[in-house]
C-alpha cells in the first residue's frame, strides 16, 4: 500500500502529463513539489490557481506563461500581486475589458497602454472616460458615436452639454422617446457606480429646456433595461 503522499511512479507520470492534474494533485496535498511545479508552469490559468491557492504568494516559474494571457495577467495582478504588474501589462491592454478593469481596480490610474482596446468598446469607453479620466476620452468617441444612447450619456455626463437637441434627434431617428438605459447594461459596473451614474442622469436631465411630462423604466423583450423620457 501506498503512504498517503506516496505514488506508483505510473500515477505520477500520469500527472506529470497534464497541468491540470499537476496543479489538482498539488491543491490536494498542499504541498509544494517542484516536479509538478515545472508542469503547471506551463499554463497561464494553473499558474495563477497555483499561486493563489498553494503557494498564497507569487509563482515566478509561471509569470513568463501567465504575462502572456490578458485574461490570466489581470488575475494575477488582482488575486496574487493585488496591485500593478508591469510585466503582465502588454498582455492585459490587448482586451478592452480587462484593460478598463486593471485602470479601474488595480492601477486606480488612467491606463495609456490599454486606451487603444477600451476605445473599441462603447460601454467600456464611457466608464473609462467618466470613472477614471473624468472628462473626454478621445479614443472612444469614435465607438461611442455608433450607440446612441451611450452617446447621449456621454454628452450630457462627461461633457456636461445641453441635451435637448440630441433627445429629440434620439427620438427623431428611432420613432420612440427611448434616450438612454439602465447602467447595468454596463458590462462589470459596482453598485456604488450604478447609484452615482443614476443619480447624475437624473440631475443630467434637467439641462433640457423644459422638464419632461413623464419619467419611467421600460424593459425590452432582451430584458435590457431603458429609461424613457416623454416630454
Amino acid at each position: 500500500m501506498e503512504a498517503p503522499n506516496q505514488i506508483s511512479s505510473d500515477k505520477l507520470r500520469i500527472i506529470l502529463s497534464r497541468p491540470q492534474l499537476a496543479y489538482e494533485h498539488s491543491a490536494q496535498l498542499d504541498e509544494v513539489l517542484p516536479e509538478c511545479e515545472s508542469v503547471i508552469a506551463t499554463n497561464a490559468k494553473y499558474s495563477v490557481l497555483y499561486a493563489a491557492n498553494v503557494l498564497g504568494e507569487r509563482f515566478s516559474l509561471g509569470e513568463p506563461v501567465i504575462a502572456k494571457d490578458p485574461q490570466f495577467a489581470f488575475e494575477y495582478a488582482r488575486s496574487v500581486i493585488r496591485g500593478p504588474w508591469p510585466e503582465g501589462e502588454e498582455a492585459i491592454s490587448k482586451e478592452g475589458f480587462f484593460s478598463i478593469e486593471y485602470s479601474l481596480n488595480i492601477l486606480r490610474a488612467p491606463f495609456p497602454l490599454g486606451e487603444d482596446a477600451i476605445g473599441q468598446n462603447p460601454h467600456f469607453s464611457f466608464r473609462y472616460a467618466y470613472f477614471m479620466l473624468g472628462g473626454p476620452f478621445p479614443k472612444g468617441e469614435a465607438i461611442i458615436e455608433t450607440d446612441m444612447a451611450v452617446l447621449i450619456n456621454y454628452k450630457m455626463i462627461v461633457l456636461n452639454l445641453n441635451a435637448e437637441f440630441d433627445l429629440y434627434r434620439v427620438m427623431d431617428r428611432t420613432r420612440k422617446d427611448l434616450i438612454g438605459y439602465d447602467i447595468h447594461n454596463i458590462r462589470g459596473i459596482s453598485q456604488n457606480e450604478e447609484a452615482k451614474m443614476n443619480k447624475l442622469f437624473r440631475l443630467a436631465l434637467t439641462k433640457a429646456n423644459r422638464p419632461p411630462k413623464k419619467c419611467e423604466w421600460t424593459v425590452d423583450r432582451n430584458k435590457n433595461v431603458y429609461f424613457c423620457i416623454r416630454f
